[in-house]
């Protein structure tokens, strides 16, 4: 098996090449650089030239308030970028996996949400992840599109380092207390991919849209409380405070679902992978952090 990861060097794009390199699968984890996939000239040159078995897409844009400022760029990246793929990999017979977001969906709904609920996205990011699905469900029959939510990572600028840096600062801290949702550790992201992709590889059929997440739901505001947690094992942040806000305070409290838990059961019962819970990831990336300084 040969895997060409587009954004191979963020952060579900560096795990997931490290797991495929840890089960000695072949990967190419692609920059930018490397593959720009809002070109689709340079997509088929790639594909043509590497010539893998799967392509997984985990490039996007992912910034919230500059997606409103600059929403042509961001449906570049997310609606057209998946397009092209999509487009050449269903030329070349090569499946495609592709990583989409909770933020197709408002968080207005009562519950979980499934793969069969309707979309109601809110913002700029959200609409272009969505047309980027729809563009993958035209043009490319061999797709998995994974619905994933609130990512987290020990990479580059992540949202653990800047919350481990304002508290080390002393910098005021107010998040969010009345939205909710499920952390997901780009590790178990990129152990699912690579569960699903050995799945494929051996002749699965199920095709389709999947969501996965961390078990556990939680605010913002709980998320951070619980990664300074974490950070009392290695120095002292017992003073460090963090405001609770509600939604209707927040600057950019209308970008984000309300409540988008996402429903995990499809994926167990397509593949058997259960959900893990995110704070034993927390644990250990917190750690890594502390003991690489």
């Amino acid at each position: 098996m040969k895997v060409l990861v587009a954004g191979g060097t963020g952060q579900v794009g560096r795990e997931l090449s490290q797991c495929l390199a840890d089960e000695l699968i072949e990967s190419i984890p692609l920059s930018a650089s490397g593959l720009d996939i809002t070109h689709l000239e340079d997509v088929q040159h790639v594909l043509d030239t590497e010539q893998p078995n799967f392509v997984v897409n985990t490039a996007a844009y992912t910034h919230l308030e500059q997606a409103e400022q600059h929403p042509e760029a961001c449906y570049v990246a997310n609606r057209d970028g998946p397009k092209n793929l999509a487009m050449a990999c269903a030329e070349r017979n090569i499946p495609l996996l592709h990583l989409s977001s909770d933020y197709v969906f408002d968080g207005a709904k009562s519950g979980a949400y499934t793969e069969d609920d309707e979309v109601a996205p809110i913002g700029v990011y959200g609409d272009s992840k969505w047309q980027g699905e729809e563009a993958i469900r035209e043009h490319c029959d061999q797709h998995i599109i994974f619905r994933v939510s609130w990512v987290f990572s020990s990479w580059r600028n992540s949202f653990i380092r800047q919350v481990l840096r304002a508290a080390k600062d002393g910098s005021d801290m107010a998040y969010v207390a009345d939205k909710q949702g499920c952390p997901t550790p780009a590790t178990d992201i990129a152990r699912v991919v690579l569960a699903v992709l050995k799945q494929l590889s051996c002749g699965a059929q199920v095709w389709g849209t999947y969501h996965y997440c961390g078990a556990d739901v939680v605010s913002r505001h709980g998320f951070v409380e619980a990664v300074l947690a974490e950070a009392c094992a290695y120095e002292d942040l017992s003073q460090v405070e963090v405001a609770a806000l509600n939604a209707d305070d927040a600057v950019v409290h209308d970008l984000y679902p309300v409540d988008a838990v996402l429903d995990c059961r499809k994926l167990f019962n397509t593949f058997g992978i259960k959900q893990r819970p995110w704070r034993g990831a927390l644990t250990e990336l917190v750690k890594e952090l502390y003991q690489c300084q």
